[in-house]
């Protein structure tokens, strides 16, 4: 799991290193949970899951200054998953 916040010029790079360093070793799935992004992230995570099966990205509203908990992951994200 990948938290961001305003990283449009880093992210894509690095769902395409972990997807290189994962292949061919076992199933995995590369979740991003973007946490209120205003600088193109979450279209480039877009364009990107496209063609990356194993990318989830979770857009949210940006959280209270507390940051992205276990809670607050049980809470919001687990439950929105298939």
């Amino acid at each position: 799991m990948i938290p961001a916040r305003n990283e449009a010029d880093n992210i894509v790079g690095l769902v395409d290193e972990i997807d290189r360093a994962m292949a061919g070793l076992a199933p995995f799935e590369i979740i991003v949970v973007d946490d209120g992004s205003g600088d193109g992230s979450v279209a480039r995570l877009q364009d990107r899951a496209a063609t990356t099966p194993q990318l989830f990205r979770f857009a949210e509203p940006p959280l209270r200054p507390r940051s992205l908990s276990n809670e607050t992951f049980e809470q919001r994200i687990l439950p929105s998953r298939p």
